[in-house]
């Protein structure tokens, strides 16, 4: 049998909720809703393979299927996402309140509202690593194409009134997620209104150029330290990957992480002992892959969870390199 080594915050392995977030009113294109049904089986197999008890707290309700499979109207998709962030969030408060890490499969990256809420209301010094090809803090007022999935960051902030300030009245049971608690890796496709909130707001922010200058090993260890003292959530956005690792998403960039970068963000989160949640988003086979970037973000999910190739050693690199 091969010998498993994970890197956990307590002393034993802790159990895995998977939450699924099928949600697709965030955006456009249509295939994101059934990302959970293709993770799943996927992540809970890293998962046990891992040892790591497994619970699978289901899906959460996803709104009704407009006939046509069409988008809801700006206003409708508003209330939408409201109405579905909040029950996400809840589910994420009680599983995180009961000490499990909480993995959240998306659905497009509106869900964060729900699962960085709900992170925020189980831990309010919870720091959020964002892994993500855009900021996705516009607001109604900046976004070019007013979709909600480019706007969480600016909505968990305080940063913009909410598309619609009535469905998303829930948030103020949450607090709010402070910039000194947010760091972006892998940026290479913002807009100008996120430009100038970034730089207003003095959020930290590692680039594509970052990562190329100073390697994703480095990179890693300036982010976690940067969330020194806090437990992390990370927000991974299969987008920040290369489109050759992961084409079966609606906004590819090319120039992304490799394969590699990506295991060594994760490997480093789980490493810190510090990691507590993770959503994965925007995952849809829909536009192309064929199962290549499930599989891919499955075998991301298992780093974020401590999987090594082997333990770190005494006088080692990697025993040196830990936080």
């Amino acid at each position: 049998m091969a010998s498993r080594f994970l890197t956990t915050i307590a002393a034993s392995p802790r159990r895995v909720s998977f939450i699924g977030a099928p949600f697709r009113y965030g955006q456009r294109k249509a295939g994101v809703e059934r990302g959970p049904a293709l993770l799943r089986p996927a992540i809970r197999s890293v998962a046990e393979g891992l040892g790591l008890p497994f619970s699978d707290l289901g899906d959460v309700p996803a709104p009704p299927a407009l006939p046509g499979g069409g988008a809801p109207p700006a206003g409708a998709a508003a209330a939408a996402t409201g109405a579905f962030t909040r029950a996400l969030a809840d589910a994420v408060a009680g599983a995180a309140t009961a000490g499990d890490f909480v993995l959240v499969a998306g659905g497009d990256h509106a869900v964060a509202m729900g699962s960085v809420a709900g992170a925020l209301r189980a831990r309010p010094g919870l720091g959020v690593l964002w892994v993500d090809a855009h900021a996705d803090i516009n607001t109604p007022a900046t976004s070019p194409s007013g979709n909600l999935h480019g706007m969480p960051v600016a909505v968990l902030m305080g940063h913009c009134a909410p598309p619609d300030e009535a469905a998303f009245s829930w948030l103020q049971s949450a607090p709010p997620l402070a910039p000194g608690a947010l760091v972006y890796v892998g940026l290479r496709d913002l807009d100008a209104g996120e430009v100038e909130a970034i730089t207003r707001l003095g959020i930290a922010a590692f680039t594509m150029a970052d990562v190329d200058r100073l390697g994703m090993a480095a990179v890693a260890k300036r982010a976690l330290a940067l969330l020194k003292g806090r437990p992390v959530h990370l927000s991974f956005d299969v987008d920040a990957c290369d489109p050759a690792v992961a084409p079966g998403t609606g906004t590819p960039v090319p120039g992304g992480l490799s394969f590699r970068e990506a295991h060594t963000l994760c490997e480093a989160a789980a490493a810190s002992g510090r990691l507590v949640s993770m959503d994965v988003v925007e995952v849809n086979e829909e536009l192309g892959g064929g199962g290549t970037t499930v599989a891919n973000v499955a075998s991301f999910v298992g780093s974020a969870l401590g999987k090594v190739t082997l333990p770190p050693r005494r006088g080692s690199l990697a025993k040196q390199g830990k936080e």
